[in-house]
């Protein structure tokens, strides 16, 4: 399936849709011409600016740092506490460290699994465990969005991810360099 955003920040879909991935709110086989999915976020009417897809799972990210996901949910891929799957968009809480929820400055969902980037550089994981890809130290499935072990703090920059592996970037500081 693919997503893209449209100019005004509506979020199109068309596709495979057999596990809700479209988000037309109803099971769709295919689709073959683009198709309104959410015009904007429900709650507060901001347009949206990301949306990534993963097998046969969507989310998208409001200019205000909100997310929104639909489609299959066996993992846990859509970060909404529960395993079951979504044919509609339903808004996704990352809880902070600090417990408040968290604005999101980045989303990706690839295979079975997502990942979303705060704007204090902390990085949440939840979905398929398998390979250890989540970086939570186990291979077990979350369905919530997660802290990544290991780096809390850290300021995480950028991130990719592949349908096995993330890749993490974290900036190095340099506070001096004598010459030999």
């Amino acid at each position: 399936h693919t997503a893209v955003i449209k100019s005004l920040g509506e979020v199109w879909c068309w596709g495979e849709g057999k596990c809700g991935q479209l988000g037309y709110g109803e099971k769709v086989r295919f689709n073959s011409r683009p198709r309104l999915a959410i015009a904007s976020c429900p709650v507060k009417g901001a347009p949206f600016d990301a949306v990534t897809c993963g097998y046969a799972h969507t989310i998208a990210k409001t200019n205000t740092g909100k997310l929104y996901a639909w489609g299959f949910n066996a993992y846990g891929q859509l970060g909404l506490g529960h395993a079951e799957s979504q044919f509609a968009p339903v808004a996704v809480e990352v809880v902070g460290r600090d417990g408040n929820p968290c604005v999101t400055r980045e989303v990706k969902a690839s295979g079975n699994y997502s990942a979303a980037l705060s704007a204090r550089g902390d990085i949440y994981t939840f979905g398929c465990g398998g390979h250890g890809r989540l970086g939570h130290g186990s291979n077990e499935h979350t369905d919530v969005p997660t802290l990544m072990h290991g780096i809390e703090g850290k300021q995480v920059s950028h991130f990719v991810m592949t349908a096995r592996n993330m890749y993490v970037f974290v900036p190095s500081v340099v506070c001096k360099v004598d010459p030999p």
